[in-house]
This record gives structure tokens, sequence and C-alpha cells, in this order.
């Protein structure tokens, strides 16, 4: 059975583990939808947009439908920030898979693992690929394989500051 088509059942190697922890760890502690405030919001605003407009509410309206909007505005602000963190941690997470796969991944891969839709490792995948981090080739059987050479080369690079096993530093 491949690696990528690991049950609950059976024994999972190493770097599925690595991906289950990475993931489980990475989807807590999200921030909120800021749905409450966008109703309540919404519900003043709409509220005394209509008072003000049937003349029952003066000056102080105005204060209240500005108070609504603002409201409004911060639930959408937490929306947005919440849609921006679930974005960096599921870039985070295939980064990890594709470390713990060996640097070739697919979409079904991502999609699988990280327990994600197609369209959206799909988004992702498309979104990370920039051509030196991240390419995509596409095999001769029509297969689309995002491949991460820093991951794939890696026993081939040289570090950046100096020899990792030796302690040293080279950089002058």
């Amino acid at each position: 059975m491949s690696k990528t088509a690991i049950t609950r059942t059976e024994k999972k190697t190493d770097w599925a583990v690595t991906v289950d922890r990475t993931v489980g760890r990475e989807f807590r502690g999200l921030p909120s939808k800021g749905l409450k405030r966008r109703i309540l919001g919404g519900i003043i605003m709409a509220f005394n947009a209509v008072s003000l407009a049937a003349g029952f509410l003066t000056g102080g309206g105005v204060f209240w439908l500005l108070a609504g909007a603002g409201l409004f505005w911060w639930g959408h602000t937490s929306l947005r920030n919440r849609r921006e963190t679930i974005r960096q941690r599921v870039v985070s997470a295939i980064l990890h898979l594709a470390r713990a796969t060996g640097g070739r991944l697919t979409v079904t891969d991502v999609a699988s693992q990280l327990s994600i839709s197609f369209k959206a490792a799909e988004t992702t995948l498309n979104a990370m690929e920039d051509g030196v981090r991240i390419v995509s080739e596409v095999s001769t059987e029509g297969v689309i394989y995002y491949e991460f050479p820093e991951i794939l080369h890696r026993d081939q690079m040289v570090p950046a500051f100096g020899n990792p096993t030796s302690g040293t530093n080279d950089r002058a």
C-alpha cells in the first residue's frame, strides 16, 4: 500500500505520524470568525438606518449607526484574519508533508493527508508554486507533481552557514 493511503488501523510510518501531529497542532486555536459581531453590527445598522429614515431618531441615531458599522467591520476583520491564519497553516502543513515525503507531492497526496478538499489543495499548491522553490511538472501519464527542489536536493546542497556537523561557522 502506498504511503498516501494509510488508514487508522494500519501501522503508521514515522512520516505519517509527523504529518498527523503537525496537522492536528496546526489547526488548533484559530482566531474568531467574528460572526456574532457581524450579525449584531448588521442588526444595529439596519435598525438605526430605518429609524433615521423614518425620522424617529436624530443625532444620537447616527452614533448608533456608526457603532453598528464599526462592530460589523470588526467582525469582518476577524473573519479575514481567520482565513489568512488557516491559509498560512495549510501552507506550513504542506511544507511539513513535502519534507516528510521527500519533496514531491500531488494534489491527491495533499488533500488526503491534510483532510482538505481537492480544490483547496490544488489552489494552495498553485499559489505556492513560484518556479524556484516549488515547481510543477507534468508526467507522461498526465499527473501533475509539485516538486520542492530545496527538499529533493537537500543532501547535495552546501550549507549556507558552515558545516552543521562540525559546529564551526565558515562565514567571515
